[in-house]
């Protein structure tokens, strides 16, 4: 009986079997902390570099342009001139490319009456068209040294609301071909992709190596520097760790200052 039951303190209920198995919390813990170094080399593999090295083939001066905030697609933004700099950047054979983000206007309906209301094409008509027209011709020829990327600005107007990486389909330039040893050195989109103050280093033939910290936008600024934010992160490194130069862009003026 149930009284006889409770009496003897003995269940009259016992589990013999369970589907899926029961697992162990330890085997459970262990299971997690496993995907998790695996879901963490995969983020890592789509992430843009913190630091990258190039090696300049020629004992040569090299020019490196910072180019951002070209705002291609929006009614503002003079596709004809993006031409003529990249025409201009073609005749040099010493001349090489850092993209500093904000070279399309993206799209949001966070700012109605200025962004939205002068963009004329979407963003993947945008992504496509600065692909055609600016990426895929200098790299071709080998000229982009980087590309920052995962940044708030415009392009991450379309990662924020859809997660979709605006800056790797704008990479993905799949006719470029390089040499096999190379490959492994860039994403797998051609064009490599870096975090915003990322390090990259040029390295000369006869030694010499220049190193940049490159920006789309350091987060100190100020109305009347330019160049207020690059010298705020400049003295939080000691002059043995100091990078030679450091570029951004996002305040859409010209400003270069010698410390």
């Amino acid at each position: 009986s149930i009284n006889g039951a409770s009496k003897q303190n003995k269940p009259i209920f016992h589990t013999t079997e369970v589907s899926p198995p029961n697992v162990p919390m330890h085997e459970l813990s262990e299971l997690f902390l496993d995907a998790m170094e695996r879901l963490q080399k995969v983020a890592l593999g789509f992430a843009g570099k913190e630091e990258i090295v190039k090696s300049i083939s020629v004992d040569h001066p090299v020019k490196i342009y910072a180019i951002g905030d070209l705002h291609f697609g929006h009614i503002s933004a003079d596709g004809r001139e993006i031409l003529e700099l990249k025409d201009h950047i073609l005749q040099d054979p010493y001349a090489g490319v850092i993209f500093v983000v904000d070279e399309i206007e993206g799209w949001t309906t966070k700012y109605a009456s200025t962004s939205t209301s002068g963009t004329h094409a979407d963003a993947q008509q945008q992504i496509e068209m600065i692909k055609e027209l600016l990426f895929r011709p200098l790299a071709e020829k080998g000229r982009i040294l980087a590309m920052v990327g995962d940044y708030f600005g415009h392009p991450g107007w379309i990662n924020d609301t859809s997660t979709i990486d605006p800056w790797r389909l704008m990479a993905q330039i799949p006719e470029v071909e390089r040499m096999e040893e190379q490959l492994k050195m860039y994403d797998a989109y051609g064009l490599q992709i870096i975090t915003n103050g990322a390090l990259l280093h040029l390295d000369f033939p006869n030694g010499h190596r220049q190193s940049f910290r490159v920006f789309h936008y350091p987060e100190a600024k100020s109305k009347f520097d330019a160049v207020h934010g690059l010298r705020e992160i400049a003295i939080t490194e000691s002059v043995e760790t100091r990078p030679d130069g450091l570029v951004q862009g996002h305040i859409h003026k010209a400003a270069i200052a010698k410390e």
